[in-house]
């Protein structure tokens, strides 16, 4: 599984890959900007978001609402982190279509819990397309 990481501050952007490529099976695709990630678009090949939500140019919603605009992505589970508490901003992520939240600090147990279930549906569902589309 490849897991898209966005983070403008690189200590966090570390921190996660570290984090991720600690998951078994889960290959980190690190990025440090928004608009290094559209710039990539639709070649980049990933099966979860991570997401940070306040970043200069693009929010993490704004970029979410890029990428799921290309159909291939509109699917793909995504979790925001942020360091925002207010409901304001996870409800506003949820209607964008977040499927979970980290709030910062991330605790690393947490977080790999918390990643590995959601890998966990991803490999669902992609199975059960699979099994769709051969039938």
């Amino acid at each position: 599984m490849r897991i898209l990481l966005v983070d403008d501050n690189n200590t966090n952007l570390k921190l996660l890959t570290k984090l991720v490529s600690k998951l078994v099976n889960c290959e980190p695709v690190p990025f440090s900007s928004p608009d290094a990630v559209l710039s990539a678009l639709p070649a980049l090949d990933f099966d979860v978001a991570i997401i940070d939500f306040q970043m200069p140019v693009y929010n993490g919603v704004e970029l979410y609402t890029e990428i799921a605009r290309f159909e291939k992505y509109a699917e793909i589970p995504v979790i925001f982190v942020t360091a925002d508490t207010d409901m304001t901003t996870r409800m506003e992520a949820l209607n964008a279509g977040a499927i979970d939240f980290l709030t910062k600090p991330i605790n690393p147990i947490e977080f790999q819990a918390r990643v590995q279930n959601i890998v966990s549906l991803a490999e669902a569902r992609r199975k059960l397309a699979d099994q769709a589309a051969w039938l």
